[in-house]
């Protein structure tokens, strides 16, 4: 296995209805490792990241962001790690 790193990989805000949150940054940087073939073949709009706001109410937060990888493909680290954000 060999790992790559995608940049500027877009956060999008889940389970906040119609809120439209504040987030500082609102792209990370993400590491996966896997077969040299199934990088390679990789696009970086194959890849989500999100923070869940679900149950967050106004207010200023320090929210892990979480990737879902494609099969066969793990997630090493995001940078950052967390992000604030803000709910209006």
């Amino acid at each position: 296995p060999v790992d790559r790193r995608f940049a500027d990989v877009p956060i999008t805000a889940k389970g906040g209805g119609a809120r439209t949150p504040l987030m500082a940054p609102k792209t990370v940087a993400v590491v996966l490792r896997g077969a040299r073939e199934v990088l390679d073949s990789m696009a970086l709009s194959m890849l989500e990241a999100s923070v869940d706001l679900e149950g967050l109410g106004q207010g200023q937060y320090q929210l892990p962001v979480r990737v879902a990888p494609p099969q066969h493909v793990a997630v090493v680290r995001v940078e950052p790690a967390q992000v604030r954000v803000r709910i209006p």
